[in-house]
């Protein structure tokens, strides 16, 4: 028991000095669109409630097979509020990602749009840190 406790405790100072802690493990949030796509022009809502506040980072993966020029704009929905905020991510992200930072997001709980603002359709999938 003592040496499984000491091996715990090992890696989690390890996680902490490489900056990989479990708080920073456990909070984010992965959505995807890979299999259907967003149609050009049209608005895809996930649903998924979260409960964000501070610094929220969007890691997206986007791309289209038939051009590059691919324009997503993600948008916080805070549910209570209905208060919104966005960014738009421009280009091709398929072997790469794109990050994205929200900065003084009021605490509250938030889902995520996406409009696809490209004239071919998408495909993707991203990850919501806060």
């Amino acid at each position: 028991m003592k040496k499984v406790l000491v091996s715990i405790m090992s890696l989690l100072l390890c996680f902490s000095i490489f900056g990989f802690t479990p708080a920073s493990a456990a909070g984010y949030t992965h959505f995807e669109y890979e299999e259907d796509g967003v149609r050009a022009g049209r608005t895809e809502e996930f649903p998924k409630e979260m409960n964000l506040s501070g610094t929220v980072e969007i890691v997206a993966v986007q791309y289209s097979p038939k051009t590059k020029d691919v324009n997503i704009k993600y948008t916080l929905v805070n549910i209570d509020t209905d208060e919104k905020v966005s960014k738009s991510i421009d280009g091709t992200y398929k072997s790469s990602s794109k990050t994205i930072k929200f900065t003084n997001v009021k605490e509250g709980r938030y889902i995520i749009k996406i409009k696809n603002n490209s004239e071919e359709k998408v495909y993707g999938n991203f990850l919501v840190y806060n």
